[in-house]
């Protein structure tokens, strides 16, 4: 892959993670955003047919799991690029979205001096399901994992 394409895609990390540390729609299940947001899912869902009825809590969780769920995605993609052995190097990005779910809380708690342990394990298992999934599409399909370690033998039997 090129410098440009790696170069993009390090600037695109960048962008998602500050959207999820400075984006002002979705800390609250009180806000404007979220109420439209949540009248429009509910809308969708009742032309399908479905009666259930979504909270402003259950579209902001909704919303906060896929930011975290594409920064997961878009990390896995970053390893993918940087380093050879994709599973060797799992540290980096889990610590990049660990680090970016603690400022989250952080910046989103900021001045209440409660960090919430529970939203981290959260936001840090979104960015992991995202990583997760992507890493198992690229999963080397090697026959090595797969085959026995002992070679077949040309014996077939009785002559």
């Amino acid at each position: 892959m090129g410098n440009f394409n790696r170069l993009f895609l390090v600037l695109l990390l960048i962008a998602i993670s500050s959207w999820i540390l400075f984006n002002p729609y979705i800390y609250y299940s009180n806000s404007e955003f979220i109420s439209n947001f949540s009248i429009f899912v509910n809308d969708f869902f009742k032309n399908i047919g479905w009666n259930y009825r979504f909270s402003n809590d259950d579209v902001l969780h909704l919303l906060r799991f896929l930011e975290y769920f594409v920064f997961g995605i878009f990390s896995a993609f970053l390893c993918k690029i940087y380093f050879k052995k994709i599973w060797s190097s799992i540290i980096n990005p889990l610590f990049l979205g660990l680090l970016i779910a603690v400022a989250e809380i952080y910046f989103r708690n900021f001045g209440v001096h409660k960090l919430e342990v529970r939203d981290i394990l959260v936001s840090f298992f979104e960015f992991c399901a995202g990583l997760l999934v992507t890493l198992c599409f690229y999963a080397p399909k090697s026959k090595k994992i797969f085959s026995s370690k002992y070679k077949k033998s040309k014996y077939t039997g009785r002559n």
